[in-house]
């Protein structure tokens, strides 16, 4: 059985014996973790019935142990503390925020969680630090020409991620620079690119309002922040 870069990235990062993959979708992850991580419990979710056939398809053509599959949404289906690491992956940054804020008792409940937001990182991490939930550990991915950013937080450890820029360090995280990820100069250059092209459509449009003047305004600080982090690698 092999895993994208991505998920095995995400399969690396979980601890402890037990582990519950929110939104799990095709189940991959778990029945990795079952057979070959060492894992003994295995909680499988999804708020839709299909995604959970879909799993337990894959949990029939790998011959895999896993029982335990539940309908529901977010963190719902789960007791406190019952998993020891905790994935959400796939979704926007925004809806794993609201995920993680619907019940802060029971997030702060579990030992680690490993994200892998889709869209709005930067949201997700503000809202982690609004939670009390310190960032641990963060890692970029290539996958299918994408470069996918995973996030680790841990309710219960010490200090955390710092954000002294919150316009740059929740959009490009200081972690990544102390890592010396190898794909953030590749990173970065998809962002400034992006920020151009935005720009450029922005001025093409030459929107008058306040608004518009603030938001081009905000992408001409992003492309100049990221284009200062390029020239610090």
């Amino acid at each position: 059985m092999k895993l994208s870069a991505r998920m095995q990235k995400i399969a690396d990062l979980c601890v402890g014996t037990s582990a519950a993959d929110v939104g799990t979708d095709h189940g991959l992850i778990p029945i990795w973790l079952e057979k070959y991580g060492g894992f003994e419990k295995l909680i499988l979710t999804d708020i839709a019935g299909g995604p959970l056939r879909k799993a337990m398809q894959n949990v029939a053509f790998y011959d895999s142990k896993i029982r335990d599959i539940r309908l529901g949404a977010g963190l719902a289906p789960l007791a406190p503390g019952e998993a020891d690491t905790v994935i959400i992956a796939g979704m926007g940054g925004e809806l794993i925020a609201s995920i993680l804020a619907g019940d802060p008792e029971k997030t702060k409940s579990y030992r680690r969680f490993v994200l892998q937001p889709r869209s709005r990182e930067s949201s997700l991490r503000k809202s982690l630090i609004e939670l009390g939930l310190p960032i641990t550990g963060e890692y970029l991915v290539k996958e299918v020409g994408r470069i996918c950013q995973i996030i680790v937080c841990e309710p219960s450890a010490e200090g955390g991620e710092v954000f002294a820029d919150p316009l740059a360090d929740t959009e490009v995280p200081p972690m990544l620079f102390e890592a010396k990820d190898p794909l953030l100069g590749e990173f970065l250059d998809r962002r400034i690119k992006g920020e151009e092209k935005i720009i450029s459509q922005m001025r093409r449009k030459k929107d008058p309002s306040a608004h518009g003047s603030a938001e081009l305004e905000r992408h001409i600080s992003l492309s100049a922040v990221y284009g200062a982090m390029k020239e610090k690698l």
